[in-house]
């Protein structure tokens, strides 16, 4: 078939879109090739996907007609401008280690290939003292042994990852890692970062409560950093040029990065350019939840080639002068060995029952349908509701609706921590189980459903407005309040959790795009949790449900989880897994 017709076939299915095309179009004209125009375009569609690359080896198998492995072969002896073979070539495609790639890409993902090389290189920091180290963790107990090592690992290499689902102390260690790095230089410049306003909130809320009821002794705790910004407002992204890079290196020694499986690949090649040569860098997230929305699945794919707690004689021989005993010898492996430290006991689910049980089924793929009734039918934690059809079912509200009408609390400040108890997750958009029809219901059942903008209800910021500090997944209220007098008039404003604990007010008027927010995605609720979920799933098989977002969402969490959902479309979900191409694993081993 003609590539003009295949291409626009494609298009007209919706299957490309019209930058796709257009790319196509550009390179085929541009090379004379139009297998190279081909391939570009699905390169280009790919990464609207999520991959970072076109990989032979995960095909896309939805684009009919696609004869992927001819017109692989076709370009593989062609020089041309338009097509790059290494990293530093500047052409629209690279093709490197027989994956195609748009040249950005490329260039991001080989630039941060290096950075994390260089860092696994550096000789480690001397180790800290023993004493230290037992004053900061005088405890003995279920997951201090992890935590004790995630914290000296942290001090003494220069790239720390910390991974670990809900509830493992990820937070908790990372609070104890910023204590011992200040004991040992007072003077240490850190910034703690998160990739959206939420994530960030609740990192600043955590570390503010864990500073008032941990001993920290012989650490002023007043010099503990806990305001935590995005990245995307650290680094000035949206404003031109962004406010730190190569040229231009942030003033700091140490970067935390919070929710670090939500950032995506050109997001994190931007902060590590934006690092100074000298400085250090911590990732903390969990692995196994949704990667990011855009391109990559950065933290997924430098936790693949490291082994836990498979540290290398230099490492080790670190740790035992910090007063640790090193875990049992491994053989010498790949260069993140000494980076990784997995925290695996829960403090919030137990393993053998409830939530916990489901998540790690779920983990695992072992939490089928039957698996899911026979948990549950164990658990006060679960409770499993199935679809009649495409109708929502009476009972999947009850017990929600009370918690989600803010207008039951007197004060703005109760509304907003009311929200954080409960909370409706779906997997899609659209349709009577996705977010649109639920928002909808919610706010019939509500008694708002002919209102815009009504007392008590929830925002979701969806567009970044810098001048007001206001950010694309921020969560708010519109709350109306009496003015003082003399006016003493009634208004409508929206209100927002502030930094300092507080509450921001702005006028309605001014807020950008937003939307209702009773129901959110599995993707937009990633970095919060709830005391109450209760999980939508699609009533047939949908491709948007898979293994990592199940998980995500029953780790949102902490006591009980309500599930609606189709037997085949649960089961089909937890053996669907996300598959992201990318070349990064590979370039670290």
């Amino acid at each position: 078939m003609p590539l003009e017709r295949q291409l626009w076939n494609w298009h007209q299915d919706g299957r490309l879109s019209a930058l796709d095309l257009q790319f196509g179009r550009f390179l085929a004209r541009g090379s004379g090739s139009d297998d190279l125009g081909l391939l570009g375009a699905v390169t280009s569609r790919q990464r609207r996907l999520g991959h970072v690359c076109l990989d032979p080896g995960l095909p896309p198998d939805d684009l009919p007609g696609l004869d992927l492995e001819r017109s692989w072969r076709a370009i593989q002896p062609l020089a041309s401008p338009w097509l790059g073979r290494g990293p530093d070539d500047w052409s629209p495609l690279v093709l490197d280690r027989d994956r195609l790639y748009l040249g950005r890409l490329h260039r991001a993902e080989c630039a941060i290939a290096d950075r994390i090389r260089a860092w696994t290189r550096a000789p480690g920091l001397p180790p800290p003292d023993p004493r230290q180290v037992r004053r900061l963790f005088p405890t003995e107990g279920p997951g201090s042994e992890d935590q004790r090592l995630a914290a000296v690992v942290a001090a003494i290499r220069p790239f720390c990852l910390i991974t670990g689902g809900p509830g493992t102390g990820k937070t908790t260690t990372v609070l104890r890692v910023l204590a011992l790095h200040l004991l040992r230089r007072p003077d240490l410049g850190i910034r703690l970062l998160a990739p959206t306003g939420k994530a960030a909130a609740r990192l600043s809320d955590a570390l503010r409560q864990g500073k008032a009821r941990l001993s920290l002794p012989g650490v002023d705790t007043g010099r503990i950093p806990d305001r935590v910004s995005t990245v995307h407002r650290f680094l000035g992204l949206g404003r031109g040029r962004p406010r730190y890079h190569r040229h231009r290196p942030a003033p700091l020694d140490l970067v935390v990065l919070d929710e670090a499986s939500m950032v995506d690949l050109p997001t994190m090649y931007r902060l590590l350019d934006a690092l100074p040569t000298t400085a250090g860098l911590i990732l903390l997230g969990d692995p196994d939840q949704l990667a990011s929305v855009e391109a990559g699945s950065v933290l997924a794919d430098l936790v693949a080639p490291a082994r836990a707690r498979a540290f290398s004689p230099a490492t080790r021989q670190a740790l035992a002068a910090a007063g640790l005993e090193p875990p049992a010898d491994e053989a010498p492996g790949g260069p993140l060995d000494d980076s990784l430290v997995r925290l695996e006991w829960s403090h919030r689910f137990s393993a053998a029952q409830g939530i916990g049980r489901l998540a790690a089924g779920v983990q695992d793929g072992s939490a089928d349908w039957d698996g899911l009734l026979e948990i549950a039918g164990t658990s006060r934690e679960i409770e499993v509701l199935s679809w009649q059809g495409e109708r929502l079912p009476a009972t999947a509200l009850q017990g929600f609706l009370e918690w989600l009408d803010s207008r039951a609390h007197h004060r703005v400040e109760d509304a907003l921590e009311g929200l954080q108890r409960v909370r409706v997750l779906c997997a899609l958009r659209s349709g009577p189980a996705g977010v649109d029809g639920l928002n909808r219901t919610i706010a019939e059942r509500l008694g708002q459903a002919s209102e815009r903008q009504v007392h008590g209800r929830p925002i979701l910021i969806t567009r970044n407005a810098h001048a007001l500090g206001i950010y694309n997944g921020d969560m708010g209220l519109l709350w109306q309040e009496t003015e003082a007098a003399p006016t003493g008039q009634a208004r409508l404003r929206a209100c927002f959790p502030a930094a300092d604990g507080g509450v921001r007010r702005l006028p309605v008027a001014e807020l950008p795009a937003h939307e209702p927010a009773y129901a959110l995605t599995v993707h937009k609720s990633q970095g919060s949790e709830y005391d109450r979920v209760l999980l939508v799933l699609p009533p047939r098989p949908h491709p948007l449900v898979t293994r990592e977002l199940v998980y995500t969402a029953l780790t949102r969490a902490r006591q009980e989880v309500r599930i609606l959902a189709a037997p085949e479309t649960w089961n089909a979900g937890i053996r669907r897994r996300t598959r992201r191409a990318s070349g990064l694993a590979q370039r670290l081993t």
